[in-house]
This record gives C-alpha cells, structure tokens and sequence, in this order.
C-alpha cells in the first residue's frame, strides 16, 4: 500500500509544487516591449497580439485516433493489433455523424516494414510508431474519396530525416498526398511538453535557470482564455526543399481548461485562422476536447475483456502454449 505521507515528502523535496520563484511573464513582457528576435523561432505577428476563435456552423470534420494490444511474452503470443477508429461529422443542413473502425492484425513484429532498422527500439515503440502512421493512412484514404473540410489527429506532427528519399518516410508520403488534394490536417496536443517559448527566454537571458518549466507553464500567465497566439516557425528547415511546404508551424491555444498545441504544415498558413474555428467548435461541443477526436477515440479503445478475449482467439487457432507462470500468479492475485 503507498505510504501518502512519504509520497508527500518527496514531492517537496522534488519542489514539484513551485517549479521556479521567477516571473517569467514579466521577463516574457520586456521580450515582447523590446521586439526581441529569436536565432531559433521566427513569428509571424507581434507575441502579444493574441487571437479569439470566430463562431462557425457549417463545415465537415474527420478525426482518427488509435489503439493497440501489444506482443506479449507473458501471454506467450508474439501477434499483435492494431485499431483505427475514424469519425465524420458534417454540421450542415443534413447534418451527420459517421462512425468507423479499422482493426489491423499483424502475426509478428517482424511483419512489419523496415522492421530491421528498428531493432534499436522497443516493441511498444514500434507499435506506437506504426499506429500514428495507420491514423495518417487511414484518415487521408477515406479524406480523399469523402473530402474535408479539416482533418485532426491526435498528438504531434511527424518528425523527418532530410537525408532520407520520401519512399523511405510513409508518412511524408500521405501529407503530401493531402497537400496535392488540398485537404487540411492539424495535429493535436493536449498539456504539451514542448519549451520552444522557454528557449526564446533563456535566449534572451543567457543567465536564467528555467529548467523544468515547459511553455504551458508561461502560456498559464500570459494567454486570456478562449485565446490563441501568432503562428510560430522553426528555423532549421525539416524537410528538402522539394517538400518545403510540408514544414512544421505551430500555435497555442487556451481552451478555457487548459493550453493545448496545434501543429500543421506550412501550407496551411494564409487560412490557418479558419481551421482554429472549427477546432474551438469541436472544443466547445466536447466540453473542453474536441468531440471528433473523442468520438474517434470511442471507437478505437481496446478494453480489458477484447483484451483477453484477443489472446484466447490466438491461442485457440495457433495452440500457443499457456500464459507464463509469472502472469497467471499476477491474475490470481487480481481475483
């Protein structure tokens, strides 16, 4: 049983509860007076100049987001599967609401594509890798036969290698797919960890010490609710030339609840603002989360019984051996 007090005392030894006694609006305030230019970020409008989403009520949306059960040793089952759930909202005058879900199940980690320089991660890695890309896939197929008026998928925008041909990057391959069709994606994260802001700070001021505070920690302080900041930019180019439409922006946005990060290529700038207003929408219908990607969460989530259930199918067709000694005494105890 956990010990509360002793789990009190080492967060106040950690100092988890004041992550730093600096104000860093005030030093974000002097940045912003002094017109400040960043060797990392560029933005496109002053940092104090904050935007407010605009009603809308017509526009279609798509949401994909995943689930999986993993290879597990334990249950002696080297398969594992993946599940997409995808949703389709259209607020129109014959508004609807479409529900799908994609399963993907793959005999053995091995199955998958260019397994062999992946050795260096964890299976669970891998799986989650592969799952964001099944999202992407998945979400620009249907989007390109049913078309769009935005995409939203849940988490971070890829990350490319300059040194490798798009043939070797799957992803980059259907984010272009969507710039040809001209069907928007943004990408969606709650509670970011990112401190692009908190490096302009310490830009500024070589001398701070503002280890531990991330962005949502100054955005806490310094962005009214409902509000979202100027776009930002990242020097160092991601991706070739040739795909230069592809970079990474990225925006803030206070929901209200929380400060959430919205990430999306280049090429979505000069309307970037409407998008933002089918976000906040989706925002205000799920109270404080988007109902599209709730709903596509619906219909991706693996419970524990489809868990159990998974297993006993494979073990039932494949005569795998039983589960290991180890987990049948870890379940014994459960019950």
């Amino acid at each position: 049983m956990l010990d509360c007090t002793e789990i009190a005392k080492l967060i106040k030894a950690k100092d988890l509860t004041k992550k730093n006694e600096l104000n860093i609006s005030d030093i974000w305030a002097k940045i912003c007076l002094e017109n400040f230019s960043s060797q990392l970020i560029s933005w496109t409008d002053q940092l104090n100049i904050f935007f407010k989403p605009k009603p809308i009520q017509e526009y279609n949306i798509l949401a994909a987001d995943g689930s999986q059960i993993y290879p597990d040793r334990h249950e002696g089952v080297d398969a594992f599967l993946i599940n997409i759930g995808l949703t389709d909202f259209n607020y129109n005058n014959n508004s609807k609401a479409l529900f799908f879900n994609f399963p993907y199940l793959f005999k053995d980690i091995k199955e998958l594509p260019n397994y062999q320089k992946l050795m260096n991660k964890s299976q669970s890695e891998i799986v989650d890798n592969y799952r964001s890309y099944l999202e992407l896939k998945q979400v620009t197929e249907y989007a390109i036969i049913n078309k769009a008026d935005l995409l939203l998928l849940d988490g971070n925008y890829p990350i490319f290698d300059d040194y490798k041909s798009i043939e070797d990057q799957p992803v980059l391959v259907f984010l272009n797919l969507l710039h040809e069709h001209q069907i928007p994606i943004i990408f969606y994260t709650s509670f970011p960890n990112s401190f692009d802001l908190i490096k302009i700070i310490q830009e500024y001021d070589k001398n701070l010490n503002l280890d531990n505070l991330l962005d949502r920690n100054l955005l806490e302080q310094v962005l009214p609710a409902e509000h979202y900041t100027t776009i930002f930019r990242y020097f160092k180019k991601q991706i070739n030339t040739e795909y230069i439409n592809l970079n990474m922006r990225f925006i803030y946005l206070n929901t209200g609840q929380e400060i959430i990060r919205l990430e999306f290529p280049m090429w979505l700038e000069p309307n970037i603002h409407k998008y933002i207003n089918y976000i906040a929408d989706q925002i205000k219908k799920g109270f404080g989360y988007p109902v599209c990607l709730a709903e596509a969460h619906l219909q991706a989530v693996i419970n524990s019984q489809e868990r159990s259930h998974f297993y006993d199918l494979i073990r039932f067709f494949h005569k795998i051996p039983k589960r290991s000694l180890k987990l049948q005494r870890k379940q014994l105890i459960i019950s």
